[in-house]
């Protein structure tokens, strides 16, 4: 039981990490878009809109945890290759594409897709990529023993 308590702590806080590390990469996105003229995908300057935005990339995250990242965090063995932070951060931005491309592909099946909806699932893939990387990443990264600790 103690083990488990333990990677659920680990992998959310490793998933709270990717969240941020999503946000600031898409608001980086959005200014660089923004700053080189093309069009914005939302009003960012409006608070109800940022507010909304922040619930839904936290919602699309926490699915993502409890769908993916967590039952990996489960099975994968603490001394797994897998463990390794670069291999884990391929590991993180391929589930995350598979992620994305799995609902973007449910989503087309039902009502195909026009350019603009392309678009804003071309930047839920870029946030989603940043998340698995740096999530996956952050958690090996804290499976690794502490130079300084050990003598």
């Amino acid at each position: 039981m103690k083990t488990f308590l333990r990677k659920l702590k680990l992998s959310f806080l490793a998933m709270l990490c990717g969240w941020i590390a999503c946000n600031i990469a898409l608001w980086i996105a959005y200014g660089v878009v923004t700053l080189f003229g093309g069009e914005p995908l939302f009003d960012a300057y409006r608070l109800d809109v940022t507010l909304i935005f922040l619930a839904l990339t936290g919602l699309s995250i926490t699915a993502a945890w409890i769908i993916i990242f967590l039952p990996v965090d489960l099975i994968v063995r603490d001394a797994s290759k897998l463990r390794r932070p670069k291999t884990a951060a391929l590991i993180g931005l391929a589930s995350a594409f598979l992620y994305v491309g799995g609902v973007m592909l449910i989503v087309n099946s039902q009502t195909p897709l026009d350019d603009a909806a392309w678009s804003v699932y071309s930047v839920v893939a870029f946030g989603a990529a940043t998340t698995g990387t740096i999530a996956a990443y952050v958690r090996a990264r804290m499976d690794q023993p502490n130079p300084r600790t050990v003598t």
